[in-house]
């Protein structure tokens, strides 16, 4: 993992590399994110995922070449949403998914929310079974999605 470097986003360059990624996630989704809100929350990203409320972290290779990304924003009082946790098809399998997720746990910890919500897909394989091994668990949907095979998960990071 020498090759590669965590950084939040703090610059107006490192928004836009995280923008671009965002759009790259999107395309490999084969779906249509607009039901999110999607062209709303790259118009907004250094507000959606910036600091006190949440974060953008990206991951460099070599540092000069964005090739990763995930973000913690707030949802409602208490609780952090995980959003856009993405990793460029050739950078797969390194183990940077699994940081990646521990680094965003931990800012979401950081910024006192006492629970992580996220959706994902269930064909997401991948990612479903590195959620569960965090200690993630399906829960309810807490907001609309019009994808049949749409998990909805929770992390509890301290007991209220």
């Amino acid at each position: 993992m020498k090759n590669y470097t965590f950084i939040i986003a703090n610059t107006s360059e490192e928004y836009e590399k995280g923008k671009e990624l965002f759009i790259e996630y999107s395309k490999t989704k084969k779906i249509d994110l607009e039901f999110q809100n999607f062209t709303k929350e790259q118009h907004e990203i250094k507000t959606q995922y910036g600091f006190p409320d949440g974060g953008l972290y990206l991951i460099l290779y070599k540092n000069d070449k964005y090739i990763g990304c995930g973000g913690i924003r707030k949802f409602k009082d208490g609780v952090a949403e995980l959003k856009r946790m993405y990793i460029k098809k050739e950078y797969r399998g390194k183990g940077l998914g699994r940081k990646l997720l521990e680094k965003l746990i931990q800012l979401a910890t950081d910024l006192k929310y006492e629970k992580i919500w996220l959706d994902t897909l269930e064909s997401m394989q991948s990612a479903t079974n590195l959620y569960r091994e965090y200690g993630f668990a399906e829960q309810e949907p807490y907001r609309f999605n019009p994808n049949s095979d749409v998990i909805y998960f929770e992390l509890i990071i301290k007991k209220v």
